[in-house]
């Protein structure tokens, strides 16, 4: 993954949120990045994405994994160890607005992230550090889905590496 191909407010991703001390695979993770995303790919209906993410702690911070995502915002997947959930938003502007939840408590190490559209209906699951053991999932129709692209957010949360969309 380059730190230039995601945009954060229409400008490339400062590299300075890219570190090899953040990464699960490979050379470079990031840390916190803010709202950042990419519109040259389609994350819409039909794919599949997957992250590998790091809680800092148990009890702080989040990782947003979006998708649909446009200049105006997107819908994301939340791993939420602040509030113990997983969680999916509309991020209008890119605001939050929950709209589900389940109740998932963390621990400081790598959990794989992986969401599935299918139609207006995401699949968001939680994989333990082996990335096949399923700890839980979640459910959504949004109602209506876009072909916008990818977008992640970092806030207080950890590690975040190997970003990967399949068709």
């Amino acid at each position: 993954m380059r730190a230039a191909s995601w945009l954060r407010a229409g400008r490339p991703l400062s590299a300075r949120v890219r570190e090899t001390s953040h990464a699960h695979d490979g050379t470079y993770g990031i840390s916190n990045p803010g709202w950042a995303y990419r519109t040259d790919v389609v994350a819409g209906p039909g794919i599949t994405m997957t992250a590998w993410a790091r809680p800092s702690s148990s009890t702080s911070g989040r990782f947003y994994f979006g998708f649909d995502a446009t200049s105006s915002g997107c819908k994301s997947f939340v791993m939420a160890p602040n509030t113990t959930e997983l969680l999916f938003q509309r991020n209008t502007s890119y605001g939050y607005s929950d709209v589900a939840d389940v109740s998932q408590s963390f621990t400081s190490k790598w959990y794989r992230v992986e969401v599935v559209v299918t139609g207006s209906i995401a699949t968001g699951r939680l994989y333990d550090s082996d990335g096949v053991t399923l700890i839980n999932e979640l459910t959504h129709d949004f109602g209506s889905m876009g072909t916008g692209g990818m977008a992640m957010r970092g806030y207080s949360f950890g590690y975040i590496d190997t970003l990967v969309l399949c068709p």
